[in-house]
Order: structure tokens, then sequence, then C-alpha cells
């Protein structure tokens, strides 16, 4: 059965993947990327809580088999990951780190952009 880490460190991959796009298209244009990194945040952290659903419901008292049941791939294939690797402690921490790290660097050169697009403007006119 693969750890909880692993589930959660894949609803941030599908997370980040559905979201990349208009993430870097603003990054690109140089437009300011606040809200489109709210939205990869926001839509990673739900699809990494979705797919540790089955490990919720037997943490509430569901039986095992809850994790390796067809119905579970609806949880971001929760059965098929849990049938194939066994843990995924380590490297599902290591993809954790990884994309708080990313999300965090993207956010303060974010805040770099705008205090010097804000400089390069001059002080407000009056």
């Amino acid at each position: 059965m693969a750890h909880t880490n692993l589930h959660l460190a894949e609803g941030l991959a599908v997370g980040t993947a559905l979201t990349i796009v208009p993430l870097a298209r603003a990054w690109l244009a140089r437009a300011p990327i606040a809200r489109p990194l709210l939205r990869t945040v926001l839509v990673s952290a739900g699809l990494a809580l979705w797919a540790v659903a089955p490990i919720v419901l037997t943490t509430l008292g569901a039986p095992g088999g809850v994790h390796t049941a067809a119905w579970a791939n609806v949880f971001l294939g929760h059965a098929v990951i849990d049938r194939r690797f066994d843990g995924g402690l380590l490297i599902g921490e290591a993809a954790i780190v990884a994309w708080l790290g990313a999300v965090y660097l993207l956010a303060v050169a974010g805040i770099v952009r705008a205090r010097r697009r804000r400089r390069a403007a001059g002080p407000p006119p009056g």
C-alpha cells in the first residue's frame, strides 16, 4: 500500500499540471502572477485532499479494502497506486517539499518583479 505522502504528492502534481498554463502565460507576459499562483495552490491542495480520501475513510472506520477497490480509482487512481507501489514515504515527502519550495520561490520572484516594476514607473503624480 502506498503511503499518504505519495497520494498527496500525486494530487499536488495533477493540480499543478492542470493549472500551469495560465501561470506560465502570466509569468512570460510579465503580468502579475498572484491570481494564477493562488489558483494553482488551491486546485493542487484540493486535489491532494481528494487523493487521500480513501485513507480518511479507512481512518474513520471503513474496511481496508477501500484502498484497492475499483471505485477508489475515482480518487486520482488511488487503487492503482496502492496496488503498484509499496511505500512512497520518501519520494512523496521529497515531491511535497519540492512543490512547496517552487510555490514559495515563484511568490517571492513575483513580489520582487512587482517591486521593480513599481520603482521603474516612478513616484505617483501629485
